[in-house]
């Protein structure tokens, strides 16, 4: 069997081929054999949008922190903020308390809530994690 997954994973770095829907990895490439799966996931039922205009800086500016309770985003957060301020210290950080968890059965509300909040706050940039 280790031998299987071996040549299963040099396959899919080197012999994999998509149509998007469908994944052909060559198994054992020696013998011709193929291996088909079917992608889990839909098509992309939305267009990509481009990126917002990047801040020259963060110094002066007011960071907003939002998290979904997930992984140990209290201790990322933490770090991130003293990293960032040895960097930029008059950076000002809004904490994830300030919003409670933006993942949950009113998420949707929440997160069609954040642009006023954002607002009213004065947020120049968000750091938005954790869970994958």
């Amino acid at each position: 069997m280790r031998a299987s997954k071996t040549k299963i994973s040099q396959a899919a770095q080197g012999g994999a081929q998509s149509d998007g829907r469908k994944l052909s990895v060559s198994v054992l490439p020696e013998e011709g054999e193929q291996l088909e799966a079917f992608w889990p996931r839909s098509p992309r039922q939305t267009a990509a949008r481009p990126l917002a205009r990047r801040l020259d800086t963060l110094e002066g500016k007011t960071v907003v922190q939002l998290w979904d309770y997930l992984f140990r985003g209290d201790e990322v957060f933490a770090c991130l903020e003293d990293g960032l301020r040895d960097r930029f210290p008059g950076v000002r950080f809004i904490s994830w308390r300030e919003f409670g968890s933006i993942q949950g059965s009113d998420e949707k509300a929440i997160l069609a809530s954040l642009p006023r909040r954002f607002r009213e706050l004065g947020v120049d940039a968000v750091i938005c994690g954790m869970g994958c």
